[in-house]
C-alpha cells in the first residue's frame, strides 16, 4: 500500500518525495519506477546502513547488494542516505515516513511493500494536512542535517542534504 500510494502522489507531479523505510529492497524497486516515469521528481530515501543482522545471508552479502543498488540509483535526482550518531555509530532507522510536498504524509510500522497490508499486522496513519507535514519534515531535517534552520525549499533541501553528507561522507 505504501508503494501504491506513493506511485498516485507521483501522478500530481509533487516536487519532492520523502520516504524513511528499513526495507530498503522495496525502496529500491519504488525509486527505480518513479525515476523512469516522473523524470523530474526528488526523492529523498533515508534506510539503515546495516538492514539486517549478520547472517547466512543477511550482514556483508545484503550490505554488498545494498551499496550495488546505491550504484545502480546515483542520480541527481535520488538521494539514499543513512544516518549516525555524533560517536559514528549508525543509527537503525525503523521508522516508515512519507512526507509530500509538506501536504500530506503517512507514519506508521508498514513498509512500501504489498506484503506489510496482506500477511503483516501493520498500522500505518495518513494525514492530508499541510502544517502537520511540514512540521514533521522540519522537525526530521533539523535532526539529520544537524540544524536549527533546515532549508525547507524542495529543491535547496535536496541540495542541503548532498552538502551535508559531502561534507561528512554520510549523514549523521
Amino acid at each position: 500500500i505504501g508503494s501504491e500510494l506513493a506511485r498516485q502522489v507521483a501522478l500530481h507531479a509533487p516536487g519532492t518525495l520523502l520516504l524513511v523505510d528499513q526495507a530498503e529492497t522495496e525502496l529500491f524497486y519504488l525509486e527505480l519506477e518513479l525515476r523512469a516515469n516522473h523524470p523530474e521528481l526528488h526523492i529523498v530515501a533515508v534506510v539503515p546502513r546495516y538492514p539486517d543482522q549478520d547472517g547466512r545471508i543477511s550482514g556483508p552479502p545484503a550490505r554488498f547488494a545494498q551499496l550495488e543498488a546505491l550504484r545502480l540509483l546515483e542520480s541527481d535526482r535520488v538521494a539514499v542516505y543513512d544516518l549516525e550518531n555524533e560517536d559514528g555509530v549508525p543509527i537503525y532507522v525503523h521508522a516508515k515516513v512519507c512526507i509530500i510536498d509538506d501536504q500530506w504524509m503517512t507514519c506508521g510500522s508498514d513498509n512500501f511493500n504489498r506484503r506489510s497490508w496482506t500477511n503483516d499486522s501493520e498500522l500505518t496513519c495518513a494525514v492530508d494536512s499541510p502544517e502537520l507535514a511540514r512540521s514533521l519534515r522540519s522537525e526530521l531535517w533539523s535532526e539529520h542535517l544537524s540544524t536549527d534552520d533546515p532549508e525547507l525549499d524542495p529543491i535547496a533541501g535536496f541540495d542541503q542534504w548532498q552538502q551535508q553528507a559531502g561534507s561528512v561522507g554520510h549523514m549523521e
